[in-house]
């Protein structure tokens, strides 16, 4: 027998596994005892989805002092200019997340500045950061839409299709030749065409200095995570239960209860759960 019917006949005996399962959980009228408090049903996907609705997103002012910090850094660094697309530094310093503003070949950046302000006969100086949002032409009505936290207004540069959209945006940078840092998951053709239109200034990845004003937590980011902890928790101690009623599998060192009221939102130890692999040697993890 071929290595080629092998995989085939294999592939065929998990299809027939997977059908046999998804026939007990979906289509079975008497379900064992054990699992017919956790077959999905919308009930179970709005408890699911309501169980953080009572934690409190991120407050503004928390976003203002995001965006005062990476200011000060941007002008200890050479006066530089950040730009981030998209994603999870776009949206820890403005709001601006993928879920937001889906990717696309036509960049939408989120490009953050610091300004200068002297004091009054020798009062210091004063950094304060300025916020632009560089759009398509034809989006920039659904981007003035996206809640963007600012102290003061937001300033909104748009680029036509004909346009070079990595010029416009080199046109709001800081003024100097100070560097510009863009976020590390920046993909290469944006990275690229701000390189090219930087008129000499360094475009590199943020430094560390940026990248760890994310990774410190506040009280109001902890408060989040841990409710998607808890959630995550007993989606995975819900799963070990289907597990074991289908094929029997059990963890010989997981504390998470195979009673079923243990697995409800008040379980104790979120961190118990456990995910487990299969094969040989990997009884548990």
């Amino acid at each position: 027998m071929t290595d080629f019917v092998r995989i085939i006949l294999a592939a065929i005996a998990l299809f027939a596994l997977y059908s046999f399962l998804h026939t007990l959980v979906y289509r079975n009228d008497h379900p064992p005892d054990l699992i017919r408090p956790f077959q999905p049903n919308e009930g179970a996907r709005r408890e699911l989805a309501q169980h953080c609705a009572h934690i409190r997103p991120i407050a503004p002012e928390e976003f203002h002092a995001r965006q005062r910090a990476l200011a000060q850094v941007l002008y200890d660094n050479g006066n530089g200019t950040y730009v981030a697309e998209p994603g999870a530094y776009a949206q820890y310093f403005g709001n601006v997340s993928a879920s937001a503003w889906r990717l696309s070949e036509r960049p939408l950046l989120l490009v953050v500045s610091p300004e200068i302000e002297m004091g009054a006969e020798g009062g210091g100086v004063s950094v304060r950061p300025r916020l632009t949002i560089v759009t398509p032409t034809f989006e920039a009505d659904r981007a003035h839409l996206l809640d963007v936290p600012s102290r003061s207004n937001v300033s909104y540069v748009s680029w036509n299709e004909d346009a070079d959209p990595y010029a416009i945006a080199a046109s709001v940078f800081a003024e100097g030749s100070g560097p510009v840092f863009v976020d590390g998951a920046m993909r290469t053709f944006v990275k690229d065409g701000l390189a090219r239109s930087a008129k000499g200034r360094d475009v590199v990845s943020a430094p560390k200095e940026i990248t760890t004003l994310r990774e410190q937590k506040s009280e109001a980011e902890l408060e989040i995570l841990k409710c998607v902890n808890e959630v995550g928790s007993v989606i995975v101690c819900r799963f070990r239960l289907l597990l074991m009623a289908f094929v029997g599998y059990s963890e010989s060192d997981s504390r998470c209860s195979e009673r079923v009221e243990d697995c409800a939102w008040n379980y104790p130890r979120p961190f118990d759960a456990m995910l487990s692999l299969f094969g040989k040697g990997h009884d548990r993890v």
